[in-house]
């Protein structure tokens, strides 16, 4: 990967770019309504295309979530400047939720984007109704910045400071 020498390992999860193989995935991390739920729902068919062409391959900064040992895709997560600033966004199937792997893979994504940027501070916004995302957000160290209405819900934003930052 030219933005990354080498796959990212944790203990159960490996951080890769997206290959061809992984487009079923892809697919259904836009197009499930249950993984879809807060992120302003499924992708219309006609921009699934578009929008999986966008994240297989090497794009700095995305990430393609897999179990370590059997290297399946799982999840995606990512970091762009949607709102001006670094941006942390992340997804993962269903069927891997409640087993601590998407924490494990975006704690070692925001160890890589500290290493890879000078930036001082990664946002993460999702829907205030997003318990899980913000139970999990809290456990990486984010802190509730600002709450707002987007895609007719309501959303909160949290921040997280680069680690040693008073």
């Amino acid at each position: 990967m030219p933005w990354t020498d080498a796959a990212i390992e944790t203990d159960r999860t490996r951080l890769r770019a997206f290959a061809a193989r992984d487009k079923q995935v892809v697919v259904r991390l836009l197009t499930d309504p249950e993984i879809r739920r807060y992120l302003g729902g499924p992708v219309d068919e006609s921009q699934v295309e578009a929008a999986q062409s966008a994240k297989v391959g090497e794009r700095w900064g995305v990430f393609c979530i897999a179990e370590r040992v059997t290297d399946e895709a799982i999840g995606g997560c990512s970091f762009g400047r949607w709102r001006g600033v670094l941006e942390l966004s992340y997804e993962v199937l269903p069927e891997h939720w409640g087993r601590g792997l998407a924490a494990e893979a975006v704690g070692a994504a925001l160890d890589w984007v500290w290493g890879a940027t000078p930036d001082q501070v990664v946002i993460a916004v999702t829907q205030t109704a997003n318990t899980r995302s913000l139970d999990l957000l809290g456990r990486l160290g984010f802190v509730a910045d600002i709450e707002f209405e987007e895609f007719g819900a309501a959303q909160s934003q949290l921040r997280l400071r680069r680690p040693g930052l008073a």
